[in-house]
């Protein structure tokens, strides 16, 4: 299948704006990385690829584009990852929209012929099993949504506090046009960040960093412990003189 014959459909909804969905070689349902970072208020879609898998990314045609310009999209594993790097309020009921409304029209039995479900024995087979694998599928993600809530609602008084800044968020706080990937190289370079992007004990001690754990469990009952580093206006502080040490310059 050519690429540029994978687009499929743009969805459109009154909360969340336009998310454009294509399929892969296999009839998997692919999703606009740009349209869902913009939905989910990621500013960076650069960036948040480099946390995704990139066996579920894939660049297609833009059929909008003069100049045979292209897309990234990203499989539904991969937006399920997006979704949880969001700290946006509305995430859950884009999960929620994603699960009950978009996918039921893209998977195959979305389309299957109702009297053809009811007069063969194999189509109606085929359908239960697909309408069977989403529900399971929607039923585990709402729960991990259910077992992250407590953690997100943790994350989010800390940052109401004023006082903490997560440490992603910090590149963008000083306006610096550097990707989050390049600006941790630059910290472990000078011994700031150890190789896990995780601060220098030292730094710790000088109260400019704080790292906090917060446990919860997952649907296997096992216990799963989730780091966020923090950082102390001194930590921001020292995070933009490295950066001016390292540009040579004043960051703007």
């Amino acid at each position: 299948m050519e690429e540029n014959k994978n687009i499929l459909k743009t969805f459109e909804n009154d909360a969340f704006g336009n998310l454009r969905t294509a399929l892969d070689e296999e009839n998997n349902p692919l999703f606009c990385l740009k349209d869902a970072c913009a939905i989910l208020d990621i500013k960076n879609p650069s960036d948040a690829k480099t946390r995704l898998d990139i066996k579920g990314i894939k660049r297609l045609d833009n059929p909008t584009s003069k100049n045979g310009g292209k897309l990234m999209y990203i499989s539904e594993a991969n937006l399920y990852r997006l979704i949880f790097q969001s700290r946006k309020e509305e995430a859950a009921n884009f999960v929620s929209w994603i699960v009950e409304e978009v996918l039921p029209q893209i998977r195959k039995y979305g389309r299957y012929d109702v009297k053809l479900i009811t007069t063969s024995e194999s189509t109606a087979i085929a359908f239960l099993e697909e309408f069977n694998a989403l529900k399971t599928k929607n039923e585990i993600l709402l729960k991990e949504i259910k077992e992250t809530k407590e953690m997100k609602t943790y994350v989010k008084r800390n940052l109401d506090s004023g006082v903490l800044k997560d440490l992603y968020d910090v590149p963008t706080i000083l306006g610096v046009n550097l990707a989050t990937a390049e600006v941790f190289k630059i910290l472990r370079a000078n011994n700031i960040l150890d190789s896990n992007n995780m601060p220098m004990q030292e730094f710790i001690d000088k109260g400019c960093f704080r790292v906090d754990k917060h446990t919860y469990t997952d649907k296997l009952g096992a216990e799963v412990v989730k780091t966020r580093t923090y950082c102390y206006k001194s930590g921001i502080n020292l995070i933009q003189k490295t950066l001016e040490k390292y540009a040579g310059k004043k960051v703007e």
